[in-house]
């Protein structure tokens, strides 16, 4: 059963990285952006593929590969914690698998934010929030290590982002 449920996350994150390689890169002007945006939004049903989070999730819960579930996480900024919020059991949150499951996924959300389509997920405000909360309610120091660690990569990432000199800045920066 376990290995029919990779199979299935498999092909549905290969999908999704397929549809990846056809987006336009964000050099190619926040027009194009926008428009691919829309265009992702109106191909699925789904603004948040909460199917591809919670493939990642259990995955990561699991202990099994994640490397091909970053693929269908990687696109998505800030969209991963909404998504986690939306399918997450509030009990469930401070559960540590939880907890080092959303790290291994927010860590990939931003790992390349040229990638991520749209503009509204490019900025972490709702993943630093849940990382804060989470930082504040877990007990185990070396979680809170590791929580601090993600934040500082998602910092150091979306500021290089938006430094960047093809990627327009925003009037709220």
């Amino acid at each position: 059963m376990r290995a029919i449920s990779c199979a299935f996350a498999f092909l549905m994150v290969a999908s999704v990285a397929r549809a990846q390689v056809n987006l336009p890169q964000a050099q190619e002007g926040p027009e194009t952006m926008a428009k691919a945006c829309r265009f992702m939004l109106s191909m699925s049903k789904d603004k948040y593929l909460l199917d591809n989070v919670r493939s990642f999730l259990n995955l990561a819960e699991e202990g099994g590969m994640e490397s091909h579930a970053e693929l269908g996480v990687q696109n998505m900024g800030d969209g991963v914690s909404i998504a986690a919020l939306k399918i997450t059991d509030p009990n469930d949150l401070l559960k540590p698998e939880f907890a080092k499951a959303y790290l291994k996924m927010a860590r990939a959300a931003f790992s390349r934010p040229e990638i991520t389509v749209c503009a509204e997920d490019k900025s972490p405000q709702v993943t630093l929030f849940l990382l804060g909360y989470l930082r504040e309610k877990v007990n185990d120091r070396d979680l809170q290590d590791q929580i601090d660690s993600v934040k500082q990569f998602i910092r150091d990432q979306t500021k290089a982002a938006a430094a960047s000199p093809a990627e327009p800045k925003s009037p709220k920066q």
